[in-house]
């Protein structure tokens, strides 16, 4: 099902309308894409019921592209950029160590 980013989404299907997230996602050919840059791996889909009772098996088909290490390295630094501003905001006498813990996390990317 194309779906939404929220838990708000509700999809009308089989006479019921069940919660769809699909993360903040975007929708390529028909298919959630879960990228490396968004950092964002939800997908979840709940308040519906199977019309029977039983065991079922639930496929999902899946596909990636792994990213080149520039990429990676690109991505890390933004988030570490982002964790950092966070913990200066919550532990400013704490610079020392937050830049320290960025400076080791940024070479496990570059080399790991």
């Amino acid at each position: 099902m194309d779906s939404g980013d929220s838990d708000s989404n509700r999809v009308k299907t089989d006479g019921q309308n069940p919660i769809v997230n699909g993360g903040n996602n975007p929708v390529e050919n028909g298919f959630k894409i879960i990228h490396h840059n968004s950092w964002d791996k939800t997908l979840n889909v709940r308040d519906f019921a199977m019309k029977n009772p039983g065991n079922y098996s639930i496929r999902i088909r899946a596909a990636c592209r792994v990213p080149s290490r520039d990429q990676v390295v690109e991505s890390a630094k933004e988030m570490l950029a982002l964790r950092f501003q966070q913990q200066m905001k919550d532990n400013p006498k704490g610079e020392r160590w937050h830049l320290e813990a960025q400076t080791g996390d940024l070479e496990h990317f570059k080399k790991d």
